[in-house]
């Protein structure tokens, strides 16, 4: 994906916290978080409420990546929120959804 020529000021400057919810994890998605987390020098969280439907697996797949995401502010915290729909979480530890995701592939 392209870097941005203009960063807003404004971002750079003066946001301290940013809240995404209903974060899936599509690369746009990924993307967007990258780029405020370089380019917001004062940023202090950013909460990321992801989507309560995904898998274990994808949900910290999204945590490891946006984890490694380079940030500009030393002090900028990344606060995880994972929804509050957990039988789609418990029915995936138990391996319910394994043989779906293979035959899906």
């Amino acid at each position: 994906m392209e870097e941005p020529q203009d960063v807003p000021g404004w971002l750079s400057s003066h946001l301290t916290t940013c809240h995404y919810d209903g974060f899936l994890g599509f690369p746009v998605e990924m993307e967007l978080v990258r780029q405020i987390l370089k380019a917001a020098s004062v940023l202090k969280t950013m909460k990321i409420v992801i989507d309560s439907h995904l898998y274990s697996k994808e949900k910290l797949r999204i945590h490891e990546e946006l984890g490694n995401f380079q940030r500009t502010s030393h002090i900028c915290q990344i606060e995880f929120d994972e929804g509050h729909f957990k039988v789609f979480d418990i029915l995936d530890e138990l391996g319910v959804f394994d043989d779906l995701l293979e035959s899906a592939i």
